[in-house]
This record gives C-alpha cells, structure tokens and sequence, in this order.
C-alpha cells in the first residue's frame, strides 16, 4: 500500500506546527492583556496635590491630594479663606495667579484644575489679611494736601493712620470721602479749617479722598441815614477769596456822596471825591465777610446877594448866604430914601413884572 506524501504528516511534525500557533497567540494575547493593562492603570494613576502657605488664612479641598485622576480630566478645588482674609496668590504647579477685589477666587470659591496629565500637578494657595488703604486729593475749586499721601498697609480691622488735610489759604474742606462715602461730619477741623481723621476699622482695599473749595464770603451793602431817601447802592452779594467786587452808589437827586466805608473804615477822601456824584466803587480784595456802607449828605449852594449900581447908595438888600437843597430864601430888600425897585433878578433873570410891582418899595 502507497501513501501520498501530501497528506501524510509524521505525529511529531503535526504537534510542532500546533505548538507553534499556540506559542503566537499566546504572545498576542498576552500584549493585548499588558498595553490594555497599563493604559488603564495609566489612566486612574494621577492626583493633584494641594496645600496653603499660612492655614491660618483659610483652607482648600480637598486636600492633601485629590482623588485618582483619568489622565487630560479637571479637578475642582473649593478654596476657603477666613474671616478677613482674601485670596493673594494661587499657585497652579507654577502659574500664579494674583486675584485683586472683584475678581474671581479673591473671596475663594471653586478653582478648576484643567487637563491633568502630570503626576506632579499641583495647586498651593496663599492667603492675606493685609489691606491698602489709598489717599488722594479729589479735583475741586480749590486746592490742599493730605499726609501722609502714600498708600498705607493695614491689617483687617485695624485703624488707619491718621490723615491730615490742609487747606491753602482762602479754601477750605469741601468733603472727605472713604470709599466714595462721605464722612466730612466725622472729620475733625480746627480753626484753621485743617482737618484730621482716622479710618476707624479697614475690611477692605479702602480709598481716602478730600476735596477742597474756595471760600466764599458775603458782602454786606447799605446805605447811612436812608430815611428820607438819599441814595442807593448795590445789593448785598457774594465773592470767593481774594477777588474783588463792583459796587454801584447812586445819590439821589440833590445829594452827593459824603463817606464810603469798607468793614467800617473810611477809603478816604480822594476815592470819596472821585465818587462825590456817584459812580462804581470796587471794594479791596475779599479775605472774609465784608461789609460796604455810604453816607450821603444833602448839597448846599451859595446864594449871592449884590445891588446893581450901589453908587451913589440907593438901597440894600439882605448878605450873602447858603441854602441846601430845595429849601428856599428869604431876601430882604431896602431901597434908600427917595427910590424904589426898579427890577429883581435871579441868576440873571427877572423874576417878572408882577412880583417887582409886589416889591416896589422893598420888602
């Protein structure tokens, strides 16, 4: 009997091929087993460390470490600082962030790790109870300095320093703002018009501000001796430090200006004489209140007598005298012994027929 090689295989032969398939799927199967192994344990084997440079301040969670991370995953952190305290620095494995009031993280709050891929990730927080405090000088109409003017360092609830704020001459405190909050009624200010103040508990970043004002005084007008009606001036008004003011003196018909007075002093007798008529009177420069008063007094004219052609005699009339004002004068008039009135004139003019006639032999 023939066998046929081609089918015909020797027993140690079928068992060496058999072998050899089983030894390389033995292999497959053995590193598909590994790489899916360590991927996974690749995948749960990170954690983010975390800690706080002055616990005092506040705290994290969790913490020390974060649960095992999936490789490329986030972890949040809850990031809790005490009372009076805020966030200063967050330390994100070498990327600091420094929150200043009104950001995100400066109260604390939730703080995202992102894409965790490296086993040394790490978050360390930093925590602060120190405050500024910022003075200034707020823009105004008028000038003066606050000291010290350099911003402060204060711890919470402590009082600040204490702030001095002076005036140049002729303004004064207009207000003092903290944080945009008058306190002007808590201000101390002395004679002088300097004020001082102490910010009494500092929580927060704070700002100090002052404003300065001009002065503005009053001034005061009247009249001397008004009642009857002698003239007038200007109403009473208002000017700032050292500025002057026009004021306007009218005496009324048939009088004239006798006296100006500034705060009670006489300007004296050539500016009196410069406005004898009236006129516009500029006061001195106004440091303070002031006061403007004027007198007027009543005119008084010469009335001048004579007789035309006295030589030889041939009467009288009454001397030379004065009158104020819209009163009038009586003249006396005496013709000599043997004539009479032939005409009276007053500045020139006859005073008419009738009233000569009336006169005719003196009166």
């Amino acid at each position: 009997m023939k066998c046929n090689s081609k089918y015909m295989r020797t027993i140690p032969e079928v068992s060496n091929r058999f072998y050899h398939r089983f030894i390389t799927l033995s292999v497959m199967i053995f590193l598909i087993g590994f790489f899916s192994f360590s991927s996974i344990a690749e995948a749960v084997d990170y954690t983010v460390a975390s800690s706080v440079v002055n616990p005092i301040g506040g705290g994290i969670s969790p913490s020390p470490t974060s649960a095992p991370l999936v490789s490329g995953s986030d972890h949040d952190f809850l990031i809790s600082p005490a009372v009076g305290y805020y966030v200063r620095v967050i330390n994100d494995s070498g990327t600091f962030i420094n929150p200043v009031a009104g950001d995100a993280y400066y109260s604390g709050g939730t703080y995202t790790v992102a894409g965790v891929t490296d086993p040394t990730r790490f978050i360390q927080v930093t925590f602060s109870n120190i405050y500024t405090v910022t003075p200034s000088v707020t823009a105004g109409t008028g000038t003066g300095t606050i000291s010290p003017n350099v911003v402060d360092a204060v711890t919470y609830g402590s009082t600040s320093a204490e702030y001095t704020m002076t005036p140049a001459t002729g303004d004064h405190i207009k207000d003092v703002l903290v944080n945009s909050v008058s306190v002007l009624g808590a201000v101390t200010i002395d004679g002088a018009g300097v004020g001082t103040y102490k910010i009494p508990s500092v929580k927060e970043d704070t700002t100090i501000s002052v404003e300065f004002a001009i002065n503005t005084y009053t001034v005061t007008t009247s009249v001397i001796s008004a009642t009857p009606l002698t003239g007038t001036i200007s109403a009473s008004t208002t000017a700032t430090h050292g500025s002057t003011v026009g004021i306007t003196i009218s005496p009324a018909t048939g009088y004239h200006v006798l006296d100006i007075l500034e705060d009670g002093v006489t300007i004296g007798a050539p500016a009196v004489a410069a406005l004898l008529t009236g006129g516009t009177h500029t006061t001195s420069a106004v440091t303070a209140n002031k006061t403007v008063a004027v007198e007027y007094e009543i005119n008084t004219y010469t009335v001048t007598t004579s007789v035309i052609s006295a030589t030889p005699l041939t009467g009288t009339i009454s001397a030379s005298t004065t009158a104020t004002h819209g009163s009038t004068v009586g003249i006396t008039i005496s013709p000599a012994t043997g004539y009479h009135v032939l005409d009276i004139l007053e500045d020139g003019v006859t005073i008419g027929a009738p009233a000569v006639a009336a006169l005719l032999t003196g009166g």
